[in-house]
């Protein structure tokens, strides 16, 4: 599945990190069983298909775990020279330096933290 990036990501990266990712999906042995667990056509946060949303994987939800992700996956972005090591560890340093590890539980209960995170950094206009 891929999901539209915002206007934030570095186009080149992502175009290669894509096609990294659609190359790894196809060369998956057990790639239609993969699909066939995680394929959802229901509303998935409707209360009857709770079970349902709790057995699925979730993204990352800060910088920081998206570093931990990429470091964990960083082998399949590595194959065949496409990013090399030392383009994978700069890119988990610069994204952990946003320290971001607390940064949900925090606005989570904090309301005028959540507003002035959204104005700081997603205010359009």
């Amino acid at each position: 599945e891929m999901r539209s990036p915002d206007a934030s990501a570095n186009v080149h990266l992502l175009m290669a990190a894509l096609c990294v990712a659609c190359r790894h999906g196809f060369a998956l042995k057990d790639a239609l069983k993969v699909a066939d667990a995680t394929y959802v056509n229901v509303n998935i946060h409707k209360k009857e298909n709770s079970k349902l949303l709790s057995s699925l994987a979730t993204l990352p939800d800060s910088c920081w775990a998206s570093a931990d992700t990429l470091l964990k996956q960083r082998a399949v972005y590595e194959e065949g020279g496409v990013f090399s090591p030392a383009m994978i560890d700069g890119i988990v340093r610069e994204l952990k330096a946003f320290d971001d590890r607390s940064l949900r539980a925090k606005v989570t209960k904090d309301a005028k933290a959540m507003a002035d995170l959204v104005k700081t950094y997603f205010h359009c206009g």
